[in-house]
């Protein structure tokens, strides 16, 4: 199985996903900017967790299309990476698929490595949001009056504040996990079809739109299964919402598992 995840983990590294990766390096300096550029024509002095906040955080349910448009990048370069490992249908693959022996094998390798893609995302969005941030901002572990008006939800968290830091990181990453285990699961029940895929991104802009208006239950908005801001301040609303993204993840790889169990060889690869 090692050395199945390692192969896999080996598809990811291609020209369209370094290009990805180069790309979010940009929106994290966006993002970063940004709440200097607002601080400053406020006169608010953020601390550093505002801006790991703008990175990381997610989205408000108060709408607003710049930082809307800003999480959907984030989380598109993700689905992008992931969905162009799904894509794959060339003969190193096909390789892959018989040294595995079993199709379950197969896909549990493929889920592996983007957990890992997913952690490694993770990582890379938080270590450089929390870096930049420190630089830019005061080191204070402590909310600010930025945090107050832009984070309005998360800023009357009560408890501790390390804690809280722990929380949004868990969010995020069993959020990503879901959203991307979720799609690449939809990938293969539709054969990789990519009108089918851009379908689903259009549908999940339009769901991310309606929940910020109230109209549906966060449940159904892919958009905010990694978002934290936006959660009621309270351990149990986090738990809640954490258990959630999981059971995404792990509904989506059982149903992966069985699509590709039933699926002809052919039919997998097909784009």
């Amino acid at each position: 199985m090692k050395g199945l995840v390692l192969n896999e983990l080996y598809l990811y590294i291609k020209k369209k996903n370094l290009y990805l990766l180069g790309v979010i390096q940009i929106i994290i300096l966006i993002s970063i900017y940004m709440v200097y550029s607002s601080s400053n024509a406020e006169l608010l002095r953020p601390n550093y967790i505002d801006g790991v906040l703008r990175v990381c955080g997610g989205i408000e349910k108060e709408f607003s299309l710049i930082y809307f448009c800003q999480w959907f990048i984030i989380l598109g370069i993700l689905i992008a990476i992931s969905q162009n490992n799904a894509e794959i249908k060339d003969d190193f693959d096909l390789m892959i698929l018989t040294r595995a022996e079993s199709r379950i094998k197969w896909w549990t390798s493929k889920l592996l490595s983007l957990a890992i893609v997913v952690f490694i995302y993770v990582l890379l969005l938080s270590l450089e949001g929390y870096i930049l941030s420190i630089i830019i901002f005061k080191n204070t572990p402590s909310f600010s009056k930025y945090s107050s008006i832009y984070y309005p939800n998360i800023s009357e968290f009560q408890g501790s504040f390390y804690t809280l830091q722990a929380i949004v990181i868990t969010i995020i990453t069993t959020g990503f996990l879901a959203i991307s285990t979720l799609f690449q699961t939809i990938s293969v029940a539709f054969n990789n079809n990519k009108r089918c895929y851009t379908t689903l991104i259009v549908v999940t802009i339009i769901l991310g739109m309606l929940y910020n208006k109230g109209s549906i239950p966060r449940q159904l908005s892919p958009m905010h299964y990694a978002s934290s801001i936006d959660i009621n301040p309270n351990i149990k609303s986090y738990i809640s919402y954490i258990s959630f993204n999981l059971v995404v993840f792990l509904g989506s790889s059982f149903i992966g598992g069985i699509l590709v169990g039933k699926k002809d060889i052919d039919i997998i690869f097909k784009s």
